[in-house]
């Protein structure tokens, strides 16, 4: 009889033990849309720093292009003057 009570035990104590972890594994959440990487942060940054470098690059780029068109309008004007296009050609 000590023996058929120490198993009924063992299993009452087995059965409140798999409870107990079905409880706790109930109330816990898991939320992987919360949890961010850092390697897509670094990501992130890297390429928001690579395309304001592109925007500055390609704003100097069109502003020197101006200049140019510019000093190549002022040379034009200064070496032929105010000459008609059909003047030019002669």
């Amino acid at each position: 009889m000590n023996h058929s009570t120490n198993n009924a035990f063992d299993n009452l104590l087995e059965y409140d033990r798999r409870e107990r972890g079905r409880k706790h594994m109930s109330t816990t959440t898991f939320r992987p849309a919360t949890q961010k990487s850092g390697r897509l942060y670094a990501m992130v940054g890297f390429r928001v720093i690579l395309l304001a470098f592109v925007a500055v690059t390609f704003f100097l780029l069109t502003r020197d292009g101006r200049n140019e068109q510019e000093w190549i309008r002022l040379v034009t004007h200064a070496t032929f003057g105010a000459l008609p296009i059909t003047q030019l050609d002669e």
